[in-house]
C-alpha cells in the first residue's frame, strides 16, 4: 500500500510537469495564432455527428429504460448511476434544474448501494457543481481525482475553483486534466479561463480546437452544439455579432431548441435591432425553461417596443421563478439580484443578495454584481472596491467596464467614467438592449 501511495504522488507529480509542458506549448501556439482566428460553424450535415445522434438513445429513452431496470431493486448500483447520468443529461438539454435534483436522488442511491463506485461519486459531484453546492462538489471530488475512472471529478474540481474565483487552482486542475488527455472538455475549461483573464482570441481558438476535437470523437445533439453555443457568447461580449450569430444558429442545427443558444440568437437579434425576432426568440426559450436572466431579457426588448404591459408579465414572473422554491433561489439568486439592479428595483434586496453569493463565490462576476447592486442602493465606496475587484483580471465583458463607469460617474470622477464607459461600448456597442444605450446617454452627458 506504501509502495502504491508513492507511485501515485510520482505519478501526479509527473503529470503536472507533463501538463504544464503540454498545455503551455498550446497555449503559446493558440495566442500567435489568435489574431487571425475565425471559428467556422459546425455543420449538423457532417456525417459523424448525425450518424452518433441517430445511433444513440436520446435522454428520455435512457431514462425510461434505466428507471425501469432499477425500479424496487435499491442495491442496482450500475442502473442507478445510468439513470443519473441519464437525468444530469436531460437538465442539460433543458436547463432544467428539477432534472438535476432527480440526478442527485438517483446518484446517491447509487452509491448507498456501492459506496465506493467511483463512476457515480464522480458524476454526483458534477451534478452537486449545477446545483451550486460547489463545497459539496469538492468533497466528493478530491479524494478520486487521481483514479482513472474519475476523470470527470478533476473536470470538476476545476470548474468548481472557477466558479469560487480560485483561479490558480482551476489553471492546475485543467492542466493535470489536459495531461490526462487532449480533450474537448480540457480544452474547453481552458477556453473559459482564458476569457475571464481577458484573454478573448485565446479562448476563441481553444473552444474552436474543443469543437472540431468534439465532432471528431463523434459527440451530438446538446453536447456538441454547446460548443457552438459558448463560441457564441464568447464571440457576442467581444462585440463580433455576426460571428456569434453564426454559433448560435449552428448550436441549434446540431441541437433543436437548444434554450440557451436560442437565447443567445435572440440577444443578437436585439443587438440588430430586429426586436420582433428577438421576441419570437426568447418567447421559445422560455418556453422550454422559464429562467430569470431570459425573462427579463424578454421584458426589455418588449420594453423597447414600447409594449409596456408584456414587459410588466415578464418581470413580473422573474421573482416567481427566481424565489419558486429552494433550489431556485440556491442557483438563481445572483440572476435576481442583476434583475433588481438592472431595473432599479428593491436595490436593498439586490445587494443583500449578492453580497450573500459573493461569500460563497468569489468570482469575477460575483464581485461585479454585488458592485453592481451596491452601487444601486447608494453605496458608492463599497461599490467602487467591488468593482476594482471585478476588473482586477482584465475580463473583456463589457458589462464590467460599464458598471465600473457608472459608479465612477456617480463620484465625480468623470475622466475614469469616460475611459470606462468608452471601453464597454467598444467591446460592444449593443451589449444590452436596455443598458447600452444607458451607457452611451452617460458617456454624452460626461463629454
Amino acid at each position: 500500500m506504501a509502495t502504491f501511495k508513492v507511485i501515485s504522488v510520482l505519478l501526479g507529480v509527473a503529470l503536472g510537469f507533463v501538463a504544464a509542458a503540454y498545455g503551455g506549448a498550446y497555449l503559446v501556439a493558440s495566442s500567435r495564432s489568435a489574431e487571425s482566428v475565425e471559428p467556422v460553424p459546425l455543420a449538423a450535415s457532417d456525417g459523424l455527428a448525425v450518424a452518433s445522434r441517430s445511433d444513440v438513445p436520446d435522454a428520455d429513452t435512457q431514462i425510461g429504460f434505466w428507471s425501469r431496470r432499477a425500479a424496487g431493486n435499491a442495491s442496482a448500483y450500475l442502473d442507478l448511476t445510468y439513470l443519473g447520468q441519464a437525468f444530469a443529461r436531460k437538465a442539460r438539454e433543458t436547463s432544467d434544474v428539477g432534472y438535476y435534483l432527480r440526478a442527485e436522488e438517483a446518484l446517491r442511491q447509487a452509491l448507498r448501494g456501492n459506496p465506493t463506485y467511483v463512476p457515480a461519486t464522480a458524476a454526483l459531484s458534477s451534478v452537486l457543481f449545477s446545483l451550486h453546492d460547489f463545497d459539496g462538489a469538492l468533497d466528493l471530488a478530491r479524494p478520486i481525482v487521481d483514479d482513472p475512472r474519475g476523470v470527470q471529478a478533476l473536470a470538476t474540481l476545476g470548474d468548481a475553483h472557477m466558479a469560487l474565483g480560485r483561479y490558480a487552482k482551476a489553471q492546475a486542475a485543467y492542466n493535470r486534466l489536459l495531461a490526462w488527455g487532449a480533450t474537448p472538455g480540457a480544452y474547453s475549461r481552458l477556453a473559459l479561463l482564458a476569457d475571464v483573464r481577458g484573454n478573448t482570441d485565446q479562448a476563441l481558438v481553444l473552444m474552436d480546437r474543443a469543437a472540431r476535437l468534439a465532432q471528431d470523437s463523434g459527440d451530438y445533439g446538446e453536447s456538441l452544439a454547446w460548443y457552438s453555443y459558448q463560441i457564441g457568447e464568447l464571440s457576442f461580449r467581444a462585440g463580433r455579432i455576426d460571428l456569434a450569430e453564426s454559433h448560435y444558429r449552428s448550436a441549434l442545427e446540431l441541437f433543436d431548441d437548444y434554450p440557451l443558444a436560442l437565447g443567445g440568437l435572440a440577444r443578437s437579434r436585439a443587438a440588430r435591432g430586429d426586436y420582433r425576432a428577438a421576441i419570437d426568440l426568447y418567447r421559445r426559450a422560455t418556453q422550454i425553461v422559464p429562467q430569470p436572466d431570459l425573462l427579463a431579457a424578454l421584458g426589455d426588448v418588449y420594453a423597447k417596443i414600447g409594449n409596456e404591459r408584456a414587459a410588466r408579465a415578464q418581470y413580473e414572473t422573474v421573482e416567481v421563478i427566481g424565489k419558486l422554491a429552494r433550489i431556485n433561489r440556491q442557483v438563481y439568486n445572483r440572476q435576481l439580484a442583476v434583475y433588481y439592479a438592472d431595473h432599479d428595483l428593491r436595490p436593498g434586496e439586490a445587494r443583500r443578495l449578492a453580497l450573500a453569493e459573493l461569500r460563497v463565490r468569489r468570482d469575477v462576476y460575483g464581485y461585479d454584481a454585488a458592485a453592481w447592486a451596491s452601487y444601486k442602493d447608494g453605496r458608492l465606496d463599497e461599490a467602487r472596491r467591488l468593482s476594482q475587484r471585478a476588473l482586477a483580471f482584465g475580463t473583456r465583458d463589457p458589462r464590467l467596464p460599464y458598471h465600473a463607469g457608472m459608479i465612477a460617474k456617480a463620484q465625480g470622477r468623470n475622466a475614469d467614467a469616460r475611459r470606462l464607459l468608452s471601453d464597454a461600448l467598444r467591446l460592444n456597442p449593443h451589449f444590452d438592449v436596455r443598458q447600452a444605450p444607458m451607457a452611451r446617454a452617460a458617456l454624452d452627458e460626461l463629454a
